[in-house]
């Protein structure tokens, strides 16, 4: 009888983890800012990252504020359009 892996999806790779290997300026938040923590918080080292802190730092009742992530990706991503920025 076959044996099955308990790891999940095997064959696929894995594009997300931990961020142990990003620089600081890869986060809005880096780690050991007072909002940040010891992981910090909104990477946005690639577009998708980028895209979904946005999507996140709008959701009600989570930390940090909109305008810092908006900046944040607007000065890294500026091809990726917001809520007062034009995309490039």
């Amino acid at each position: 009888m076959a044996r099955r892996s308990s790891g999940g999806r095997s064959g696929r790779s894995q594009r997300t983890g931990p961020y142990q290997n990003l620089s600081p300026s890869s986060f809005v938040y880096p780690p050991g800012s007072q909002l940040g923590g010891s992981r910090g918080l909104y990477p946005i080292n690639t577009r998708a990252r980028a895209r979904n802190a946005l999507s996140r730092a709008a959701q009600p009742q989570t930390r940090g504020s909109y305008a810092a992530v908006e900046r944040a990706v607007n000065r890294k991503w500026p091809s990726i359009g917001t809520r007062h920025h034009e995309p490039r």
